[in-house]
C-alpha cells in the first residue's frame, strides 16, 4: 500500500515557519525603532503583538509535527499487521502519541528560561499534561521498570526535537 507524497506539505509548513519568523524579526525592528524614538506606548503595543504571534509558532510545529506522525503511523501500522503478535507493546490508540508532548516541550522550556535539568522540563510536561494521559502512558516500559512511559515518550519527542533543528544539540546530557 502506498500513502501520499507529503513533502510538498512538510516544505509548506517550513516556509509558513521562515515567513512567521520573519514577520516577527521585522515587528522587532518597528519596535526597537520605535523605543528609540521615544514612542514608548507603540513600542508596547507591539511588543504585545510579538509575543501574540511567537505564541503561535509551537502551535505551528505542532500541527507540522502531527501531520508528519500520520504519515509514520501508518508505516508503523502495516509494519505490525505484517508481524503479527509478535509486538507486546500496546496498539494504536492505547498510549499518546509522542508529538502530543511537542508544545509541552516547548511551553516548559520557554517557564524555565530555555534550558534546565531534564527531569524538571519532564515534570513540567507532566503537570501540563497529566489528565490527558491514557494508563498506558502511567505504565512502565520492559526496558524501564522504574520510568512510566510518557517520560520515554517525552525524551524521544525532544530527540526529535533536535534533528529537526527545533532544539540546540549542544546541550550537555541531562540537559
Amino acid at each position: 500500500m502506498s500513502y501520499a507524497d507529503n513533502s510538498g506539505v512538510e516544505a509548506a509548513f517550513d516556509l509558513v515557519l521562515a515567513e512567521m519568523q520573519k514577520a516577527i524579526e521585522k515587528l522587532n525592528e518597528l519596535g526597537a525603532d520605535a523605543f528609540k524614538n521615544g514612542d514608548h506606548a507603540t513600542a508596547r503595543q507591539i511588543l504585545q503583538e510579538v509575543e501574540l504571534r511567537q505564541n503561535l509558532i509551537p502551535e505551528v510545529v505542532l500541527l507540522r509535527s502531527r501531520w508528519l506522525d500520520l504519515q509514520i503511523t501508518k508505516g508503523r501500522h502495516d509494519r505490525r499487521k505484517r508481524r503479527g503478535s509478535q509486538i507486546s507493546r500496546p496498539g494504536r490508540g492505547e498510549i499518546t502519541p509522542r508529538s502530543f508532548f511537542r508544545f509541552p516541550i516547548l511551553k516548559a522550556l520557554v517557564e524555565v528560561g530555555g534550558s534546565s535539568d531534564a527531569r524538571d522540563v519532564q515534570d513540567r510536561v507532566f503537570e501540563m499534561v497529566k489528565d490527558s494521559l491514557k494508563p498506558a502512558d502511567l505504565m512502565p516500559l520492559p526496558s524501564y521498570p522504574n520510568e512510566p512511559r510518557w517520560r520515554n515518550s517525552v525524551r524521544w519527542e525532544r530527540f526529535k526535537m533536535v534533528e529537526e533543528g527545533l532544539l540546540r544539540n549542544d546541550s550537555p546530557r541531562g540537559t
